[in-house]
């Protein structure tokens, strides 16, 4: 191997070797919001409000971009500032859903519909979007984070998975979990109080990704109309805040590589004087 080969490879095996921090995740559940935001949360309760877990959110992450809805026709996919609903490839855009079995999704506007509701504070026209199928959201360009509300969640058995994707590489599976990797408390009583629910998630990381895929699923055996409806509103992406340290101190393991490229440098040159 030649020296200058060396020092690349050294240099590179740096780069390599640098950690990546632990995902943040961020879940606020009230159960018995009854179509109501924001909920409020019972005196005994700690951090049960969504709005107060999603400024948490919002604290460590820098919002590039937003959808809340309102700007889109009721009964449509329309244009977004997400990117062109429906369009394959931009923007949020939907599998042909099963006939007879599923609807899809479309914008809903108005008072709450069947436990769905707007979450946008001081909209005009409180509009929101519910599916009761899988979709999309393709972004324009790299996040490393991205959070949503949700409404109505898991009162017909419905589940959801979220996958992450740069480009046509996953970067992240199932990310709809705890932070420890266990199931999200979607049903936390009994199933009449779950009609009108509202959480809010949130999803942070420094390594980047430009495509959320949502999978929701329906419990076997069901026919249209017994569907599990999700709503969703107020989705926002965006990065990390990041603050460096003055003198930050490299990782055992880094010093050692940094040690290995200073010694392929001072060999090439001692290899070069000779020559």
């Amino acid at each position: 191997m030649k020296f200058g080969n060396l020092i690349k490879v050294a240099v590179g095996t740096l780069a390599v070797a640098t950690a990546h921090a632990a995902p943040l995740y961020y879940f606020g559940n009230a159960p018995t919001a009854s179509g109501g935001f924001p909920p409020g949360c019972p005196a005994a309760a700690t951090n049960c409000d969504p709005s107060i877990t999603q400024g948490l959110f919002t604290d460590a992450v820098a919002v590039t971009m937003s959808e809340t809805f309102e700007n889109i026709a009721a009964g449509s996919l329309g244009s977004s500032s997400l990117g062109v609903f429906g369009a394959s490839g931009s923007g949020l855009s939907q599998a042909t859903p099963v006939p007879g079995t599923l609807d899809g999704g479309a914008v809903q506007s108005g008072t709450a519909v069947s436990g769905r509701f707007n979450t946008t504070s001081g909209a005009a026209t409180g509009r929101w979007f519910e599916s009761d199928y899988g979709f999309t959201i393709q972004l324009a360009g790299d996040v490393g984070a991205f959070g949503f509300y949700g409404t109505d969640f898991n009162d017909f058995a419905g589940s959801l998975e979220i996958e992450l994707f740069d480009g046509a590489q996953s970067v992240f599976q199932n990310v709809f979990t705890q932070s420890d990797g266990s199931a999200l408390p979607l049903r936390t009583g009994a199933a009449a109080v779950q009609d009108g629910s509202l959480i809010f998630f949130g999803f942070a990381s420094d390594t980047v990704f430009d495509r959320i895929v949502f999978r929701i699923g329906q419990p076997s055996g069901i026919g249209l109309g017994d569907q599990d409806y999700l709503g969703f509103d107020d989705i926002i992406v965006g990065n990390l805040r990041t603050t460096t340290p003055p003198n930050p101190a490299p990782e055992p393991g880094s010093l050692a590589l940094v040690g290995l490229a200073l010694f392929a440098a001072g060999w090439a040159r001692k290899a070069q004087r000779r020559t």
